[in-house]
């Protein structure tokens, strides 16, 4: 995926993620593939749409100061995916970024993910 089109898909992903954090949701990564035409089944796809939610980390937290990612989630639990930092693997994923950017996740990686959602549902849906 070329600069221009990882910023192109990148900014379709964050409009999709800002309409869903104004009505104080999430949306699963099966919904959010097939909304950039993706399939998520595609190993190929699952990667792409890891280095699109990268992006619009970076992007949503310069702009905003907020996760927009944290809000993007999978269906078992409806948390963000990726290893944890206690996986003997290392973190990955949503976690592994966020620890590869600066922030602290702590013991109870549940409490920063809706901390997160919280900052970004007041961003975009109000107190």
């Amino acid at each position: 995926m070329s600069g221009n089109d990882l910023r192109l898909a990148a900014e379709r992903a964050i409009g999709i993620l800002v309409g869903v954090a104004s009505r104080r949701g999430t949306v699963t990564y099966t919904d959010l593939a097939k909304m950039l035409g993706m399939s998520i089944e595609s190993p190929a796809d699952r990667a792409k749409l890891g280095v699109i939610l990268g992006e619009v980390a970076e992007l949503g937290f310069a702009e905003w100061g907020v996760l927009l990612p944290s809000i993007a989630v999978g269906k078992g639990e409806n948390m963000p995916s990726g290893r944890r930092p206690d996986d003997p693997k290392g973190p990955s994923g949503f976690y592994g970024w966020c620890l590869d950017n600066g922030f602290a996740i702590g013991d109870n990686p549940w409490w920063f993910v809706v901390q997160h959602q919280a900052k970004v549902y007041r961003a975009f849906a109000g107190a």
